[in-house]
C-alpha cells in the first residue's frame, strides 16, 4: 500500500491535504517539528531519513534559504525509493529574486529523475484574512497593497489539487499548476465581500510597505530575513502584477475554484439580527495589542457560534463576566472580574508568547445549564527563544442573555513551564 508524507502537516494546507488523504482510506502521515505524526526538522537529517518510507508532499518552510537542505532530503528520498514528490511553491516562483529559493527547488525538482514530481503555484490564500497572516483588527485589514489585485484562492482548493497529485502522480508528472481563486480582488474590494457577508463593517487601509514588514517582523510572527519574501509579495500585487485567475484547479479536480464570499460565509460569523437595540459594551483599545492571540480568540468565536451575539472574542463577554483560573501556574491571578481587566490581563500576552494556531476543537453544550464546554489547543512560539509552544486547555463557559458571564479555565501547567522555565 502507498504510503504518504505531508510536510508541513499541522499548517494551513498540509493538513486538509492529509485529512484528504485520510478520508479516501489512504495511510498518511504528518510530519513537522511538533505535534505531528512524524518528527521532522530541516536541519536535522535524522529525523528525515526517519520519515522517508513513501510518496511524499514537500511543503514550503519559514525560511528564504532553504535550497540545500531541500537538496539534502531529495537525496535521502530518492535513495528511499520515492516514487513522486508534490512540492507547494508560489505564484510566479520563475520570476521571485535570486536571493530566495522558490525557483532554486523548482529546478531542483526538474533535474531529479529517480522520482517524478508536481510543483504547485498558488496565490496568497483567502485563509490569510481569518488568521493572524493579514488579521482584521478592529474591523480594519491593513496591509500595503494600494488599488492592486489579486486572486486570492482557499487553501482547501490547494489541498484538493495536492492531493489528486500524489494519489494519481502519473497523471501530473513534471507538471507545473497555477492556482488561484475565480476573481481578481483589491483588498478593498475584500473588505466589502466580507462586510456584505458578515454584516459587520471592514475598510481597507493601505500602510506604508517599509512599516509593515517592520511592525510582523517585530511580532516574531517570521524571522527578519523573511521580510524580503514580503516585500517581493506585496509589492506584486501593488504594481498590478498579482495573480489572476485561471482554470489549473478545475482541470485537475473537476471542481470550480471557491469565490471569496463562498470562503468568507465559511470562515466568519454573520452578525445577529435583533429585534430591539442593545446596548453596546464599551470598545476595548488598542485591539492590535492582541494579535498574538488572534488563533485563540478565532477558535473560541467558532466554539461559541450561535449562542453569543458580538463580534470579536472581547464583544462576547459581559461587562461584568467573572474569569476563573482553577488549573494555572505561580503568579497568574485565580480570579480576575470585568471585561475589562480581562482584556487588561492578555494585553501583555505576546511580550512573552506568540500564537499561529488552534485546532483540536470540541464543544459540548448543556442547554439546561447554559454552560459550554470548549476542549482545544493552541500552538505557537516564545518569543525570548523562539521554541514552539503547545497548550491543551478546557473552558467551562456560562452564558446568560447571549453574554459569556462566567468562565472557568484549565491548561496544562507544565506545557508552560516547559516553554517559558521553571519555577525556581
Amino acid at each position: 500500500m502507498t504510503n504518504f508524507l505531508v510536510l508541513g502537516g499541522t499548517g494551513r494546507s498540509g493538513s486538509l491535504v492529509a485529512k484528504n488523504l485520510r478520508d479516501r482510506g489512504l495511510a498518511v502521515r504528518t510530519a513537522a517539528r511538533h505535534d505531528a505524526d512524524v518528527v521532522f526538522d530541516w536541519d536535522d537529517p535524522a529525523t528525515q531519513r526517519a520519515a522517508l518510507t513513501g510518496v511524499y508532499l514537500v511543503a514550503p518552510v519559514p525560511w528564504v534559504r532553504y535550497a540545500a537542505q531541500v537538496s539534502a532530503f531529495l537525496d535521502l528520498a530518492e535513495a528511499a525509493g520515492v516514487r513522486h514528490v508534490t512540492y507547494l511553491s508560489t505564484y510566479r516562483a520563475e520570476q521571485a529574486p535570486a536571493t530566495m529559493d522558490f525557483r532554486a527547488v523548482e529546478t531542483e525538482l526538474a533535474s531529479r529523475t529517480a522520482f517524478t514530481h508536481t510543483i504547485l503555484q498558488p496565490g496568497w490564500v483567502m485563509q490569510n484574512f481569518a488568521d493572524q497572516h493579514v488579521p482584521i483588527i478592529d474591523g480594519v485589514i491593513t496591509v500595503p497593497g494600494g488599488t492592486g489585485a489579486e486572486a486570492f484562492v482557499d487553501a482547501a482548493d490547494i489541498a484538493a489539487v495536492a492531493v489528486e497529485t500524489l494519489v494519481h502522480p502519473e497523471q501530473h508528472a513534471r507538471a507545473r499548476y497555477t492556482l488561484t481563486g475565480p476573481e481578481a480582488l483589491t483588498f478593498a474590494e475584500v473588505a466589502a465581500i466580507i462586510t456584505e457577508v458578515t454584516g459587520r463593517p471592514v475598510r481597507y487601509q493601505d500602510i506604508d510597505r517599509a512599516a509593515w514588514i517592520g511592525a510582523v517582523v517585530a511580532t516574531g510572527f517570521v524571522p527578519a530575513d523573511y521580510g524580503v519574501i514580503l516585500d517581493w509579495q506585496t509589492s506584486t500585487v501593488e504594481s498590478g502584477n498579482g495573480s489572476r485567475p485561471g482554470d489549473d484547479i478545475y482541470k485537475v479536480t473537476g471542481r470550480h475554484p471557491t469565490s471569496l464570499a463562498a470562503f468568507a460565509r465559511r470562515a466568519f460569523r454573520a452578525a445577529p439580527v435583533s429585534a430591539a437595540p442593545v446596548r453596546e459594551a464599551p470598545q476595548i483599545r488598542d485591539l492590535g495589542d492582541f494579535v498574538a492571540l488572534e488563533p485563540f480568540f478565532r477558535i473560541v468565536e467558532q466554539g461559541l457560534a450561535g449562542l453569543v451575539d458580538g463580534g470579536h472574542y472581547f464583544d462576547l463577554l459581559a461587562d461584568d463576566v467573572v474569569f476563573e483560573y482553577v488549573i494555572s501556574v505561580p503568579g497568574y491571578p485565580r480570579r480576575v472580574a470585568g471585561r475589562e481587566a480581562v482584556a487588561e490581563l492578555y494585553r501583555g500576552y505576546g511580550a512573552n508568547l506568540v500564537l499561529h494556531s488552534a485546532d483540536e476543537l470540541a464543544a459540548h453544550h448543556d442547554r439546561e445549564k447554559s454552560v459550554v464546554v470548549l476542549e482545544y489547543a493552541v500552538h505557537g512560539r516564545v518569543v525570548a527563544t523562539g521554541s514552539a509552544y503547545t497548550n491543551r486547555f478546557v473552558s467551562v463557559v456560562t452564558i446568560q442573555n447571549r453574554k459569556v458571564t462566567h468562565w472557568r479555565d484549565y491548561l496544562d501547567p507544565v506545557a508552560v513551564f516547559d516553554a517559558l522555565g521553571w519555577p525556581a
